[in-house]
């Protein structure tokens, strides 16, 4: 297959990375990130990437293996959304554990975003704008 094809967007805007992340095949997600490294960044409709995807499925070694080719600056300069997003995810489904160590080390401006969307998300929905 070209690196054309495997861009390829279904309905949902997920590509077959996001599809193996769900699934967690990781020997596909091997394949297709061998071919074409943009896969890992590429959001689906619900903005979430392959690695998120992984997390939200509870596929320990799909998300261990997307975390490794994962660029780190993709989660944390400029996509502070993503990065926030997987944070919360990793922590909720207690995907990494001390793995997240040197995320948040390198990165402490990250720590700072997912707190204050969680604070926000949180005081949203105990007090509600009427």
């Amino acid at each position: 297959m070209s690196v054309e094809e495997l861009e390829i967007l279904d309905y949902e805007s997920n590509t077959a990375l996001s599809i193996a992340a769900i699934v967690g095949i990781r020997k596909m997600a091997e394949c297709l990130v061998s071919k074409s490294k943009k896969l890992v960044t590429m959001a689906n409709r619900y903005q979430k990437i392959p690695l998120v995807e992984a997390c939200v499925g509870s596929h320990k070694d799909m998300v261990l293996y997307l975390y490794s080719v994962t660029p780190t600056e993709f989660l944390c300069r400029g996509n502070v959304d993503q990065g926030s997003l997987f944070l919360r995810t990793a922590i909720g489904t207690q995907m990494l554990g001390k793995r997240l160590y040197p995320l948040i080390t390198h990165f402490p401006f990250f720590v700072y975003f997912f707190f204050i969307n969680f604070s926000f998300r949180v005081n949203y929905y105990l007090f509600p704008v009427i």
